[in-house]
């Protein structure tokens, strides 16, 4: 659906592919907004997973991690490390990105050439 709107943005046909550089631009923009809205919550699982409980036997929760992180490092503690995820996730999603295109297209085209001429099965003996 969405590379629908890019092809008619860039005026190409339905059978023409996507440019290179579009798909990277979208996968990295892609890539920038998906790590912003996730990563405070892969911050806090990180953090539950390495805590040591102790002897108070208080029930940690991604609500109260947050709540604590906020309260200490205010809101920017929810975002530490942030800069360097954006080092290697947005190329990550871009490249999978060209990499779904790439593949979404050859198989269209092997489809539609094993459609245009179907031989006679031969039958030896």
């Amino acid at each position: 659906a969405e590379y629908m709107g890019i092809r008619d943005s860039w005026g190409l046909s339905s059978n023409q592919s996507i440019p290179l550089y579009v798909c990277l631009g979208t996968g990295v923009a892609s890539g920038v907004v998906a790590q912003f809205v996730t990563y405070p919550l892969h911050l806090v699982k990180r953090r539950l997973q390495v805590h040591v409980p102790n002897e108070s036997h208080v029930k940690y929760s991604i609500i109260k991690e947050m709540q604590n992180i906020h309260k200490k490092e205010g809101i920017r503690g929810l975002f530490k490390g942030f800069s360097l995820s954006l080092i290697k996730q947005p190329q990550s999603f871009a490249l999978t990105l060209v990499i779904n295109d790439y593949l979404k297209d050859y198989a269209a085209n092997r489809r539609e050439d094993q459609h245009e001429v179907q031989p006679d099965p031969v039958i030896y003996r």
